[in-house]
Order: structure tokens, then C-alpha cells, then sequence
């Protein structure tokens, strides 16, 4: 198993995520997230692993191969643009934006490209670091879990619960 920041299995056992659910994974990067989705919604499910980087996918393709994984389709989308994850309206029961959003001056447009493609009553996901918690400082800066709540409710959306993954990540559950 990957070495993360954060547990992701404690993550999705967390989520009400069923078999034959759809997930989207916005922002896969090395797809533990992805992969372990693929797991939970089983054969007759399916997992979007998204991310604006041809090589990330390249390996999530890899190991879903090797894991004989055939329910994850990748897709490489810019998520700051209206439409982006180019996925159709109102498909997926989830979607999962782990540790983007901190990277991005779009957490709107992020926020409701989620909110687009997700289904009545389907849930979002966020999670994100601490803003005191970051442990690489870069350019960018956390997104304090204030702000993601006030982004939902600017786009009409509700936060149904929170809760920390672990000590360093925050986690909102959104729903329309």
C-alpha cells in the first residue's frame, strides 16, 4: 500500500459509498483515492479519475491494470473551467476533490463543477489540509474550512457534515 498523508480506506469507509455507485476523483493525482473507490463501488460501479496531468493518469491506468481494476476510467480535464471534468450533468452519486483546492484560484469553479455533476442526492467530498497544518509551504495557501462553506452556500449548496481524516486534513461533506 502507498504511504500518504492521510489514510485514505478510513477516508472512503467514512462515506456511504455503495456498490454500483459512480465516483468522480477530482484532481486523482497518483490515484490511491481512485483506486481504493474502485474497490468500494465494485464491478458494476465505476470511478472518473481526473486530473490535468497526462502522467498521473498514466499511472492510475497502470495500476489499475495491474489490480485488474476495469471499472476506473481516467480522464484528463482542467477543473477550473466551466464543464471541465467533461463528465455529463447530474452522473456521479459522488465526487472526491482531495487536496486541490488549496492549488487553485478557482475553488469556485471547482466547487461547482462538483455540484454539476453530481445527482440528486448525491454528495461532495472536500478534503483539505488545516490552513495552520500545512506541512510544504508553497505559493499556494490552505483553503480554511470557513471559506469551502461559505463557496456552497454562494452556490446554493448545503454542508451535511464535517469531520477530520486525520490530524492534519479537514473533510466537508456537500450535498446540492
Amino acid at each position: 500500500m502507498e504511504q500518504t498523508l492521510f489514510d485514505a480506506q478510513k477516508l472512503l469507509d467514512k462515506l456511504e459509498i455503495m456498490p454500483g455507485q459512480t465516483m468522480a476523483d477530482f484532481g486523482a493525482g497518483s490515484g490511491f483515492i481512485s483506486l481504493l473507490g474502485a474497490e468500494k463501488v465494485g464491478k458494476n460501479g465505476a470511478v472518473y479519475a481526473i486530473d490535468v496531468l497526462n502522467e498521473s493518469l498514466e499511472v492510475i491506468a497502470a495500476k489499475a491494470r495491474d489490480r485488474q481494476l476495469f471499472n476506473i476510467k481516467t480522464i484528463r480535464a482542467n477543473l477550473e473551467k466551466p464543464n471541465g471534468s467533461t463528465l455529463p450533468d447530474s452522473s456521479c452519486d459522488w465526487v472526491i476533490v482531495s487536496n486541490i483546492l488549496f492549488q487553485s484560484d478557482q475553488q469556485e469553479q471547482i466547487i461547482a463543477e462538483a455540484l454539476r455533476v453530481i445527482k440528486p442526492p448525491g454528495k461532495i467530498c472536500v478534503v483539505d489540509w488545516h490552513p495552520e497544518k500545512l506541512i510544504v509551504k508553497t505559493g499556494h495557501y490552505p483553503l480554511d474550512p470557513a471559506k469551502v462553506k461559505d463557496i456552497a452556500k454562494q452556490l446554493k449548496a448545503k454542508i451535511k457534515s464535517e469531520f477530520e481524516p486525520d490530524p492534519y486534513h479537514y473533510a466537508l461533506i456537500i450535498e446540492k
